[in-house]
């Protein structure tokens, strides 16, 4: 037990994530890129960074894995999103170019990915099923919207 202010749960979620990112590190098979060891220590940070109590939730070991399998299907060209846990214990996925272009995906333990997305005066919000292997198309193609703004501003200064 790490600290009495952490829940059991939290302590085998994180267990479970360490034991991910171990088994990972041993494989010779197959190499962790550099963006993929971000992406989990930002999941990893996410998640020890909540304490739970009458208003937060901890999050499951599912919604980490969902978590952990969206986060190795994005895009390489994409940057990575700023990641949190909602009070439900929902991981929250972040993409936010600007003040007036954001999507935000939440990953709980089903297979069902909520979104909800503005760009400009536009905004509108989905939820797509997610089997873990490729990124759902109608979330594909808001990621795209959402992030392309934000490349072809920095093509043209």
């Amino acid at each position: 037990m790490r600290d009495s202010a952490v829940s059991a749960e939290a302590d085998r979620l994180s267990d479970a994530a360490d034991s991910i990112l171990r088994a990972r590190a041993s494989t010779s098979a197959q190499s962790i890129s550099g963006r993929e060891t971000e992406a989990m220590m930002r999941l990893q940070a996410a998640i020890d960074a909540v304490f739970p109590d009458d208003e937060q939730v901890d999050a499951s070991v599912d919604a980490a894995l969902n978590a952990r399998h969206l986060l190795r299907v994005l895009p390489d060209d994409f940057p990575l999103p700023e990641i949190g846990v909602d009070p439900d214990g929902a991981i929250a996925l972040d993409w936010m170019p600007s003040r007036t272009r954001m999507l935000s995906v939440s990953i709980a333990g089903s297979d069902r990915l909520a979104y909800a997305w503005m760009n400009g005066s536009d905004r509108g919000h989905g939820v797509v099923r997610f089997a873990g292997s490729t990124l759902p198309a109608p979330l594909l193609l808001q990621l795209r919207s959402t992030v392309a703004h934000e490349h072809s501003a920095i093509r043209a200064a």
